[in-house]
């Protein structure tokens, strides 16, 4: 099924509330009720619909739906990955979409900081590569080093650290 025809598909089967991305039902029958809210959480946290048997992301059929057009990737800009409002949708690249993840966890609690021996390290990855940041005594001072390399190799995909220190 192409772009236009999953267009046309989603138009005639949902309403999109672009200021709560939620969608509902514009037509009745199986299990459908007009006006109810269309579909549910998948198991990775995505809100999930189901049209004449297509299954679907929703924040991809919001973009469709807004837009006209599917990218290879929709990026929840805040991470949340069933927040469907369209100001958190953005077309992104697989890369993109990677730098806009979530930590994953480590010692340090930040992302791009590591422990080396006695010091704190920071680096980051540009286009496959890492380039190191530097070695710093304190684990807060290696993520602003992060924050700022972020910024300025991720732009507007950055993720930049909370820094708490305590």
């Amino acid at each position: 099924m192409n772009d236009q025809e999953l267009y046309e598909l989603c138009h005639s089967h949902l309403n999109y509330n672009k200021d709560t991305g939620i969608f509902t039902w514009k037509i009745h029958g199986a299990g459908r009720s007009l006006g109810k809210r269309a579909g549910s959480l998948d198991n990775r946290g995505y809100w999930a619909l189901r049209v004449n048997y297509v299954y679907l992301r929703a924040n991809r059929v919001a973009f469709l739906m807004t837009y006209g057009y599917l990218p290879t990737i929709v990026d929840h800009i805040n991470g949340v990955t069933n927040d469907d409002r369209i100001c958190n949708l953005r077309a992104a690249t697989h890369r993109q979409n990677v730098i806009n993840s979530k930590l994953r966890g480590g010692e340090s609690g930040y992302r791009g900081v590591f422990k080396s021996k006695t010091r704190w390290r920071a680096r980051i990855r540009i286009e496959g590569s890492r380039l190191n940041l530097g070695s710093f005594i304190c684990k807060h001072e290696a993520a602003k080093a992060y924050n700022e390399a972020a910024k300025k190799y991720h732009g507007e995909f950055a993720v930049i650290n909370t820094i708490n220190q305590k």
